[in-house]
């Protein structure tokens, strides 16, 4: 999807590795956003682009997307351009999510263009990179393989990841944006259960937009304890009560 790059809203939050990612992005380095999900690391990567008055191009790739889908692919309706390739021409900011869950084609593609500064393109010709065109990569690993939380990461070609190692910018849970957007019981709650979970080495996410989906829900009127239920679904009881001994679950009473 295509971001117009409207002017920042007044007193918008920022996340604490926004000054980080903007300094390597003004300088139209390739940067690496890594982190755990639900973090903000797309939004950072949005924020940043609209603050440098950039339009920034969303694309999200998996395995099944190969070189056709970065450059040139064709539709029932006609060729159709790749958003890498409108960015890379047009000078825009591209943000390729999840990019360790990757198809290497499209990263061998990504690689040449980087490292070149143009691109052969069969039926296109060639195309030379804009000089206001930056990548911004976003992945849950450092692109090492598969580990205990995301375990259907791929490994990564040290000639993908060496494009952005001087621009690999951890991007944890910001404690900044938490504070002010974070209902403060809700965050109470969360500090503590994160400080248990890092305890006990635990395979589970608590992430930031969980915060938020749980802040936005308690403002409407939803009981916090109906909340947490919700979280703690999927969660086997040991690790529940390791986390939140006072939290009982709701019997479900199964309708005739």
């Amino acid at each position: 999807k295509e971001m117009q790059a409207p002017p920042p809203a007044s007193g918008e939050v920022r996340h604490a590795k926004f000054d980080r990612v903007r300094e390597v992005v003004a300088l139209g380095l390739p940067t690496l956003l890594v982190g755990p999900t639900g973090s903000g690391k797309t939004h950072l990567a949005e924020q940043v682009a609209h603050d440098l008055g950039k339009q920034c191009l969303l694309d999200s790739l998996s395995g099944g997307r190969g070189e056709g889908h970065l450059l040139r692919r064709h539709t029932m309706t006609g060729p159709e351009e790749g958003l890498f390739l409108q960015a890379f021409r047009d000078g825009k900011v591209w943000i390729g999510d999840e990019i360790d869950a990757a198809d290497p084609n499209a990263l061998t593609v990504l690689n040449g263009a980087l490292a070149n500064g143009y691109m052969d393109i069969p039926g296109v010709g060639r195309v030379n990179r804009h000089a206001g065109f930056v990548a911004i990569v976003i992945a849950n690993t450092y692109g090492t393989g598969a580990d205990r939380m995301y375990c259907g990461r791929n490994q990564l070609d040290a000639a993908t990841t060496n494009r952005f190692q001087a621009q690999t910018v951890p991007v944890g849970y910001s404690q900044t944006l938490e504070a002010e957007l974070v209902a403060p019981a809700v965050l109470k709650w969360a500090k503590g259960v994160r400080e248990k979970m890092q305890e006990k080495g635990m395979r589970r996410v608590l992430s930031t937009r969980d915060l938020l989906n749980a802040t936005k829900q308690v403002g409407a009127g939803i009981a916090f304890e109906t909340v947490k239920a919700s979280i703690f679904a999927g969660w086997k009881d040991d690790e529940v009560r390791h986390v939140d001994p006072d939290f009982v679950r709701p019997v479900e009473v199964e309708e005739e």
